[in-house]
């Protein structure tokens, strides 16, 4: 994503300077010819390099939310649940990142809740004294529970 925004506002750039470059040598040299063959390249090629600055630096402002956000996503799949990203300086990727936190938080509330539900169910079904088995669908044996025989 990032070399295609870069080459886009490079483009851009380019694109700008052969226009100003057109322009300056139509409106100072009074005509194209043969002003532009001479007087244009160096003109072009100029302001091109002055645009790589601007068009890197607006490019990887533009990506590096998206990035930060990814690599959240792949933290969260890999269970760090407390991991949380900024978003970037624009109010959409902050607005995301937000979003991607709370989700975070109520992934994090969740999973702690189903070990708590899980705690509680192995200490009821463990002090029973009947023996207890689940079955899931494809009638392996889910859980069974340690019965006092007597």
């Amino acid at each position: 994503m990032f070399w295609r925004l870069f080459l886009a506002f490079l483009a851009f750039g380019v694109s700008t300077a052969i226009f100003a470059a057109g322009m300056t040598l139509h409106f100072y040299n009074g005509g194209w010819f043969p002003a532009i063959l001479t007087e244009a390249p160096p003109i072009i090629l100029g302001v091109s390099l002055l645009a790589i600055g601007p068009a890197w630096f607006i490019a990887r402002s533009l990506v590096r939310p998206w990035n930060e956000i990814r690599g959240g996503v792949i933290r969260i799949a890999e269970g760090d649940y407390q991991h949380r990203v900024q978003g970037g300086s624009f109010r959409e990727g902050r607005a995301l990142a937000r979003g991607f936190n709370e989700m975070s938080e109520r992934l994090a509330s969740q999973f702690q809740q189903l070990r708590e539900d899980e705690r509680k169910l192995r200490a009821i079904l463990g002090g029973m004294t009947e023996g207890v088995i689940a079955v899931g669908a494809n009638l392996k044996v889910l859980f069974a529970n340690d019965a006092d025989g007597e």
